[in-house]
C-alpha cells in the first residue's frame, strides 16, 4: 500500500501492482460507492502478470480518509 496527499489535504491510499509493460498497459480500477480497493484482489492476482494495475480507496472506503 502506498499513499499520496491531494490538494485538499486528504490522504489517498492505493496499490500499484504487477508489471510495467510500457505505455497503455496500466489498468486503473476504481470502485463504486463504498467499495474498498481490496475488493479487486482476486482480479488483480489474475491480471498482474500481464498488466500494471493501480487500485485506490475512495473517500470513506477502505483506508480512505473520512469526511
Amino acid at each position: 500500500m502506498a499513499t499520496t496527499t491531494i490538494a485538499s489535504g486528504r490522504t489517498v491510499h492505493f496499490d500499484d501492482t504487477g508489471q510495467d509493460h510500457g505505455p497503455g498497459r496500466t489498468l486503473l480500477l476504481i470502485n463504486g460507492l463504498g467499495g474498498a480497493r481490496s475488493s479487486w484482489d482476486s482480479l488483480v492476482r489474475d491480471l498482474e502478470s500481464d498488466l500494471r494495475i493501480v487500485t485506490i480507496d475512495n473517500r470513506d472506503a477502505g483506508d480512505g480518509d473520512e469526511e
